[in-house]
């Protein structure tokens, strides 16, 4: 459609073009469209930079310029092109908004937030222009993409009230909410509570709050916020909106604060204390010690003496060097290793945690190049274990120059996470319930024993063993393990664990949370882990149960099930009994009670008249991921000819086989050989062969026959 002199002007939608920048440029604009539409941006700006020689840098023109020297990546053009318009129109909501885009294409973030709350805030009357639905977007993908996901989820928001059919803003949304573990704090709810009826001076402030987020104006709200503080610094409902308010911004000190501020009013419920201390460590501007991860270059004058000896070592496990991609196209090291703190364990051995041996570095050996002699690259922690990690490398490769070592920092890691992820090393072979065993134990030992012996910054660098007794650090202890609980809640043992150490620590009791948030469709974390499923009813039983597995909390997942199936009243809940044993059986640590629940499953859905491939599904899935190969082959064919007209089964079936890596490019579903069952545990498989228990793969019956969704 061409553009007339009546239609809006690009630079001010409030007018005409004739009555703003002047009818004769209409013909002119409308070559520019013409070429920017048809993908000639170069020609479209060439095209305006004659209108702008021919008739000056109205408006319109500097407006389009600046979107076509965006889009071209010419930012210092763009850049100037827009300080020039808002020296003409100072506060013109375009040109803040452009100015917060431009900052965010340099990388500048604060810079960008500050450019677009000048923006919104310059926007008078009750309508927000449907341009700003875009920047709130734009910038809150940044956030997204920075870490910062509470700003970000607040910029998406605003995105959509602005305009709700923004897909792209909907999408980024969406992916603020996939989290999991201690993240799921960040996924509830931050708007303000209703307004209490109430002549308090603070009031008006606190309506205004409101009113300021919902506009989008985060900046605004923030000043708001405390100035109502200065009216009632200790009202409950004002230090929970300063809270929520802090997760429109980008301040991780004032959000840490604000949260902390918030845990410590007592006349609060103690788990909504605890949320807000656990969201305030979670964002915790005071870190753990750090420690630097170093890289240790030792010159060698014979690589094969080297080598032979590291390949000989009972200390060195050779890890495959395929898949290195080298920076810079720089020669790949010829050999790479795990170095231990003691000999490796042959399969067969009785693991336990003080038998495993433990990876202190990684040792890389490279060949001479043009520009630098043979070397070993030693790459780890400088902990605890670093000198004696050294001196056993030097003890163990001959040829290593102790005296021309060359040591760069390469990163850094918290004490924290270097004492809690020690990475050990387990023969090949070895069963999942070995492993699963020696997790375990490592992370008791870890919580148990070393947790409460750090200092630690959500404490003021005291140890948790020295808060015995400390009622003021009882919120603050019962956070720092209620995110140890999300970051574990996979693990069945972790619930138990945790009441010990909070019984060592001699903290109270906590009562029975009451169900809330059911209602509004909110799920918070601390609710999850404290409810008692026996007082709940069969229809938030239900709920808590769907929320736990889609949230991924398996520890709310598996109670809420084992209570409903309790239940004699599960039509209540949309539930069935069929579908219970079936997620029942997904979630059951026990590879053998695994499949006898799945059995039940299948006998119960018979009796509901039930379709089966659903159960199907989830047992060749489970078959495949718990290492029971036998009947494997069965159950594809069984899918694959009786149950895929039903779409959920049919996506249920695809996503396994992508999942498994089952397909390969041409469409061949490769399946792994069946053996007898393992007696001692299961074997973990992949497609590529790289597990013991399946290093082969056989086609389904046909051979030559594709799998092809659709047909």
């Amino acid at each position: 459609m061409e553009i007339n002199g009546y239609q809006q002007c690009p630079c001010h939608p409030d007018k005409k073009i004739k009555f703003c920048c002047g009818k004769e440029v209409v013909s002119g604009l409308n070559e520019v469209m013409s070429k920017s539409q048809a993908g000639q941006s170069a020609g479209a700006l060439e095209q305006i930079d004659r209108l702008i020689a021919r008739d000056g840098e109205k408006d319109c023109l500097a407006t389009l310029r600046i979107k076509l020297l965006m889009s071209l990546g010419e930012v210092q053009e763009a850049n100037a092109t827009n300080e020039r318009f808002l020296q003409r129109n100072p506060g013109h909501f375009l040109g803040l908004q452009n100015r917060s885009i431009l900052c965010l294409m340099q990388g500048d973030i604060p810079k960008s937030y500050e450019a677009l709350q000048d923006a919104i805030d310059s926007v008078t009357g009750a309508m927000i222009p449907g341009s700003f639905s875009k920047s709130f977007e734009t910038l809150g993908a940044m956030l997204l993409r920075a870490g910062l996901a509470l700003s970000a989820r607040q910029h998406l928001q605003a995105a959509l009230r602005i305009n709700p059919e923004n897909e792209q803003a909907k999408m980024l949304l969406m992916e603020t909410m996939r989290v999991r573990g201690p993240l799921l704090l960040i996924a509830g709810s931050f708007e303000l509570k209703p307004a209490p009826q109430s002549d308090a001076p603070w009031i008006k402030k606190y309506e205004n709050v409101g009113r300021a987020l919902r506009r989008g104006q985060f900046r605004k709200a923030q000043q708001i916020s405390k100035k109502a503080l200065e009216l009632a610094p200790d009202e409950p409902i004002l230090l929970d909106a300063a809270a929520k308010v802090a997760t429109t911004g980008i301040d991780p000190v004032e959000l840490n604060r604000s949260f902390r501020r918030l845990a410590k009013v007592e006349s609060l419920p103690i788990h909504d204390r605890i949320e807000a201390e656990a969201i305030a460590q979670l964002v915790e501007t005071s870190d753990w010690n750090l420690l630097k991860e170093v890289a240790v270059t030792y010159p060698i004058s014979d690589l094969d003496e080297t080598s032979t000896a590291a390949l000989s070592s009972p200390f060195m496990v050779q890890i495959d060097l395929s898949s290195v991609q080298p920076e810079d196209g720089a020669p790949p090291p010829r050999f790479g290793f795990w170095q231990l703190d003691r000999e490796r364990l042959s399969e067969g051995t009785e693991f336990s945690l003080t038998t495993v041996p433990q990876t202190v570095g990684l040792v890389e050996l490279y060949g001479r190049q043009t520009d630098r002699g043979a070397r070993v690259v030693w790459t780890g922690v400088k902990g605890d274990s670093f000198d004696k990690a050294q001196a056993d490398l030097a003890r163990w490769l001959p040829g290593l120059d102790v005296a021309a070592a060359t040591t760069g920092v390469v990163g850094e890691v918290t004490e924290e996470e270097y004492r809690r992820k020690v990475s050990r090393h387990l023969p090949r072979g070895t069963s999942r319930t070995v492993m699963n065993e020696i997790e375990r134990q490592a992370t008791v030992d870890f919580i148990k024993n070393t947790w409460p012996t750090m200092p630690n910054p959500h404490f003021d660098l005291q140890k948790p063993q020295d808060l015995v007794g400390k009622q003021e650090y009882e919120v603050p202890l019962r956070a720092s393990l209620l995110l140890y609980h999300l970051d574990y809640d996979s693990r069945p043992w972790i619930a138990e664990v945790l009441d010990e150490v909070r019984q060592s620590l001699k903290l109270s009791e906590l009562p029975d949370f009451e169900p809330r948030g059911l209602e509004t469709g909110e799920l918070s974390p601390v609710y999850a882990l404290f409810l008692n499923p026996a007082k709940l009813t069969t229809p938030q039983l239900g709920w808590c149960f769907s929320m736990g597995m889609m949230s991924g909390l398996a520890g709310l997942a598996r109670k809420t099930c084992d209570e409903l199936l309790k239940r004699n009243n599960l039509s209540e809940s949309n539930l069935s009994k069929s579908m219970l044993l079936q997620s029942a059986a997904m979630l059951e640590v026990d590879d053998d009670r695994c499949f006898e629940l799945l059995g039940e499953a299948r006998r119960e859905a018979a009796r509901e008249q039930r379709s089966l491939g659903e159960i199907l599904v989830a047992e060749f899935e489970q078959r495949l991921l718990r290492g029971r190969f036998q009947g494997v082959r069965r159950l594809f064919e069984e899918i694959q000819t009786n149950h895929l007209d039903n779409p959920r089964v049919e996506e249920q079936f695809y996503r396994t086989l992508m999942s498994m890596g089952l397909l390969s490019q041409d469409g061949r579903v490769r399946l792994p050989i069946e053996s007898p069952e393992p007696t001692s545990g299961s074997k973990l498989w992949t497609p590529d062969g790289s597990a013991s228990s399946a290093d082969a793969v056989a086609e389904p019956t046909g051979g030559s026959k594709l799998w092809i969704p659709g047909t």
